[in-house]
Formats: C-alpha cells, sequence, structure tokens
C-alpha cells in the first residue's frame, strides 16, 4: 500500500459511515472513489473542488468520530500504522501486555514492508523518548551545576572571610 492509499484509507476510515466502510470490506466500494465522493462532499471553503459524476452517490459523514478498533477500521490491506485498540480512551495508556497483543495481531494481518515500516515508527518512537530522557537529565544536570557554583562562590565568600580573619587574628 502505497502512502497516498494509506492516507487515504485512513481518511475514509475517520469520515465515511459505517455503511460504506462495510461496502469496502465487501468489495463494493474501493477506498479512491469513497475518498473522492467524501472529499466532493466537503464544504466548498476548501481547495478540493472536483466535479462530481453520477455514479458518485452521496456518503454520509460519520457524525462523531470514534476510537477505530481493528475490527472496524476498512480497508482492503492492513495499515501500516496500527489503530489503536477500542479500549483504548483517550490520556489512557496500553498495558505493556495490550500494546504486546495489539502488534501481534497487526503483525499477523500485514506485507514485509508494513511490518517494517511499523517497525520503523516504533523505533522513532522510541528514539524521542530516549532522547526527551537525554534533554531532561542534561537540564536536571546543568540546574545541579549552577546549584554547585552558587555554593562554591558561598564557599569562596567564607573562606576569604576566613583568611581575612586569620589575618587579622595573626597580625
Amino acid at each position: 500500500m502505497s502512502g497516498r492509499q494509506y492516507d487515504r484509507a485512513k481518511y475514509v476510515a475517520e469520515n465515511a459511515s459505517q455503511e460504506v466502510i462495510d461496502e469496502i470490506d465487501k468489495g463494493e466500494r474501493t477506498i479512491f472513489r469513497a475518498y473522492d465522493e467524501l472529499k466532493q462532499n466537503e464544504p466548498a471553503d476548501k481547495d478540493d473542488s472536483r466535479p462530481t459524476d453520477k455514479k458518485s452517490a452521496s456518503i454520509p459523514k460519520k457524525q462523531k468520530p470514534t476510537t477505530a478498533s481493528p475490527e472496524t477500521t476498512a480497508s482492503p490491506e492492513p495499515s501500516p500504522v496500527p489503530v489503536k485498540p477500542a479500549s483504548q480512551e483517550k490520556n489512557k495508556l496500553l498495558s505493556k501486555e495490550e500494546l504486546d497483543e495489539f502488534y501481534a495481531e497487526f503483525e499477523k494481518n500485514c506485507t514485509p514492508e508494513q511490518r517494517e515500516t511499523s517497525r520503523l515508527l516504533r523505533e522513532i518512537d522510541r528514539l524521542k523518548t530516549e532522547n526527551d530522557c537525554l534533554k531532561n537529565n542534561i537540564l536536571q544536570f546543568e540546574s545541579g551545576v549552577i546549584g554547585y557554583e552558587h555554593r562554591i562562590a558561598e564557599l569562596e565568600t567564607e573562606l576569604a572571610s576566613a583568611n581575612a580573619r586569620i589575618a587579622e587574628l595573626a597580625g
């Protein structure tokens, strides 16, 4: 599946009604046709203004986007980026077991190219997380260094004061 095909499938999955998604699953409608029809039905202020043909019936859009699940996502080919399980709520993290189960299911239903793309995306996410942790460590280190520099300045002031007191007592 090309990147463009994936983008269209994602758009259709997010915007088309369940009826249209079912038609795609049954092979009665293509992703491209559903995508075109959805784009044609968008408000006129958008740039995409392709003419409507008689064959293109109006596709009802979803009223409220819902969390897609692997069972309801419409695409004749598996998506290279996994769809989050329906059980995942906004701001709720999946457990390690849920995530492993999800990726295992995904791996069974995709091509080697999609598998590699998914692996690379997960690696990128892992590296971003590691990078964020390293940045945080650097910030903590820098703030610690600043704290030590202040303490060194205080001790140098105390040392100068003590040396002056010693010179006063010796003199």
